[in-house]
């Protein structure tokens, strides 16, 4: 998590996918990282697209709290 503005935070992540035959699989995910997340659970779907066009979907869950702030 990056930066806190507003109750939101900014969250990057990294996903990666491999295959036998395709070394470089498409990732896409939505919401992508770098986006601006909302306080609560978000849940980020993510594709990856072999050569071929096969393809594969997973999904995780981001949970943005709000930061305690230091009295």
């Amino acid at each position: 998590l990056d930066r806190f503005f507003d109750g939101q935070e900014v969250v990057s992540f990294t996903v990666t996918a491999t295959d036998a035959l395709d070394p470089a699989p498409i990732v896409v995910w939505v919401p992508p990282s770098g986006s601006v997340f909302p306080l609560g659970t978000t849940v980020v779907t993510c594709t990856a697209t072999d050569a071929s066009g096969n393809s594969s979907t997973c999904q995780f869950p981001v949970t943005v709290q709000r930061k305690s702030r230091p009295r």
